[in-house]
């Protein structure tokens, strides 16, 4: 029903018509056909919505330059409820790079660049809690089956599980960074897609259990079967390794050329691979149940 415009003056292409408002968005009313300006902060870069118990989008998170607003989207008009400022000292911009909402929509984790802290946003109590990380974060997820938040760091061999109860972190020590997650029902991948960074990790985040796997090249990207129990990481120099993530098994692949994607075709009996790479004329099915496989010519 509802949808937030914002200008992005970041863009080079970027040409106002006349005089523009930058620290103010759009509240767009689709079924009442409506539009109204609520002023969030300036430059605003990124809408998250929260949901009620019918499903129903009833705030709007924004996030802009040091500042994080909450717009009431069912108050006549929309209007701003809550603004967090996440920085009081006006010399200096916080610019926040990652936003993820917990699973009962109280709370907005937000991390910032070039720093170490994560801002812990109560959108219902509207305070504000300060959560020392590791490090910088490089990717964060919310895992809504364990109520949990994972992050990893560029400039840290580690990643942290914080939990959504009492922001209580739990650290996992790694013995390279990583940059990059997957997320499954209720366990995650860790990879970094970075030069001299091979190894890839299995985080249960149920059982707190930790397998580390080597791959023989740095991945490129790492995929998920809809089954959750194979991952196929495309690799560097032309390579391509499946892991059985439920028999903890590495099959390693030599393509013609680079692979750039990976798609899935699941039956209850079934599970293949189609592989596209680089420079070929051909998928490549492989069954990852019984190990067939065949080459789809292409036109």
């Amino acid at each position: 029903r509802f949808a937030i415009a914002f200008l992005d003056s970041s863009d080079p292409d970027f040409s106002a018509q006349g005089v523009v408002d930058l620290t103010s968005v759009m509240v767009l009313d689709l079924q009442n056909n409506t539009a109204t300006a609520a002023r969030v902060g300036f430059s605003a870069n990124r809408v998250l919505f929260t949901y009620d118990g019918d499903g129903q989008a009833n705030r709007a998170v924004v996030l802009s330059q040091n500042t994080v607003a909450v717009v009431d989207l069912f108050s006549s008009p929309p209007a701003v409820d809550v603004t967090f400022p996440l920085t009081l000292d006006p010399d200096s911009s916080v610019t926040p790079v990652g936003v993820e909402l917990t699973p009962d929509g109280q709370y907005a984790l937000i991390s910032v660049a070039g720093k170490s802290d994560l801002y812990a946003l109560d959108l219902i109590n509207h305070s504000v809690n300060m959560i020392e990380l590791s490090g910088t974060p490089a990717a964060m997820v919310v895992n809504e089956a364990t109520d949990q938040t994972l992050l990893v760091f560029s400039n840290a061999a580690t990643a942290e599980v914080l939990t959504h109860d009492y922001f209580d972190v739990n650290a996992y020590d790694l013995d390279e960074s990583m940059n990059q997650i997957i997320q499954g029902d209720d366990f995650a991948l860790l990879y970094s897609d970075q030069t001299n960074r091979n190894d890839l990790y299995h985080l249960d985040l149920a059982t707190e259990k930790l397998i580390e796997y080597r791959l023989q090249q740095s991945a490129v990207s790492v995929h998920l079967a809809p089954t959750q129990d194979y991952a196929i990481a495309l690799t560097r120099s032309a390579g391509m390794e499946v892991i059985d993530l439920a028999n903890e098994r590495q099959q390693q692949f030599a393509l013609e050329g680079v692979g750039v994607g990976i798609s899935f075709s699941a039956t209850d009996t079934s599970l293949h691979a189609l592989l596209l790479h680089q420079e070929t004329e051909y998928l490549y099915k492989y069954e990852l149940y019984s190990g067939q496989a065949e080459e789809i010519e292409l036109s």
